[in-house]
């Protein structure tokens, strides 16, 4: 396959419709937020969270997040807010 500017085009109007029928179709779902009350944030918390429908966590400044904390929060779609 060559690649033409007449190929770029269309891919290109493509993924605009694409883009623009997922805007269109997206489906809005009220957001619970709750604050860690823990010391040590984890995987599992995000989880547990997840599962209650819990996507914003208010994380105090001294919590401490495990690395696979944020590798879950981020995969999940669970919005970590660090408070001052």
């Amino acid at each position: 396959m060559q690649i033409t500017e007449e190929l770029i085009r269309q891919l290109v109007a493509e993924v605009v419709d694409k883009i623009e029928s997922l805007n269109s179709t997206s489906v809005s779902v009220p957001v619970k937020g709750e604050i860690f009350p823990g010391k040590v944030l984890t995987g599992t918390d995000i989880e547990q969270y997840f599962r209650r429908k819990i996507l914003t966590l208010h994380i105090r400044p001294k919590t401490l997040l495990t690395p696979l904390a944020t590798e879950r929060a981020r995969d999940l779609g669970v919005i970590l807010i660090m408070d001052r």
